[in-house]
């Protein structure tokens, strides 16, 4: 596990908390507070419980118990990260009135709300010297990839952790399983079932992957690596919102 991950997610969260002191706006206030600042301990939280289970070093394979939680935990931080996106723009829009006007409860405005929509960096493009324009703009194809992963888990298909990869000859033994599994439950022989279900979840080894499915097609991302990546770019971009929203804090997190 990635702890500088962490202390940049705890540094970034203290951050948030200065500007929401010094922010103007009540709801600017509130999507940095109860918004951002509740999204990333939810975030790291979900990190942490990953980590535990979906080691790199890990071989076994996961068991349904392992998978239900590492789920869980994977659906909800990528859930949470891009609220978290959602969160910054609505602070940085009522903070800075970069629209006007704008009114919050309107749906037709709520619409205009977002870090990469042609319109918000348009308008940011040179306010304080574009400080961050210039961090969204090279994070364009990240926030392209981040929404393919995010957009099917939101509205269609959760994201899902393969628990093994099985060679061949395994595949072969996995179905075997499963047909003495039911042939098992049809003579309610429970005990039989169960030994073939506990065989079925010693096959193969731990791969590291999870998929995304859209119209059939199955995605496949390295957890560990898309997770790092994933949030390493987020950091940056939260950093670059409290530059802009407060152009004398120039420490990174």
């Amino acid at each position: 596990m990635n702890e500088l991950i962490e202390l940049r997610l705890d540094k970034l969260n203290l951050s948030l908390k200065y500007i929401t002191d010094i922010c103007s706006n009540p709801s600017a206030k509130d999507n940095l507070s109860y918004g951002a600042g509740r999204r990333i301990l939810v975030i790291k939280e979900n990190y942490i419980f990953i980590n535990k289970i979906a080691y790199p070093q890990r071989s076994a394979p996961l068991n349904p118990e392992e998978g239900v939680v590492l789920n869980l935990h994977l659906n909800s931080l990528y859930f949470h990260l891009s609220g978290l996106l959602d969160n910054l723009a609505w602070a940085v829009i009522l903070e800075s009135s970069i629209f006007s006007p704008f009114n919050e409860h309107n749906g037709r405005d709520r619409r205009r709300v977002g870090l990469f929509k042609d319109e918000f960096l348009g308008k940011i493009q040179n306010v304080k010297n574009g400080i961050l324009y210039k961090e969204l703009q090279s994070k364009l194809d990240w926030h392209h990839q981040l929404t393919d992963i995010r957009d099917p888990l939101a509205h269609r298909i959760p994201l899902y952790v393969t628990p093994a990869i099985l060679t061949e000859e395994q595949g072969e033994k996995y179905r075997q399983l499963i047909n003495q599994f039911h042939e098992c439950m049809v003579r309610e022989d429970f005990n039989g079932a169960e030994k073939a279900l506990d065989q079925q979840q010693t096959l193969g080894t731990y791969g590291g992957l999870f998929v995304n499915v859209e119209n059939g097609d199955w995605q496949k991302y390295p957890i560990t690596s898309q997770i790092e990546n994933d949030l390493e770019n987020f950091i940056e971009i939260g950093n670059a919102v409290v530059q802009f929203l407060n152009p004398q804090r120039t420490n990174k997190c």
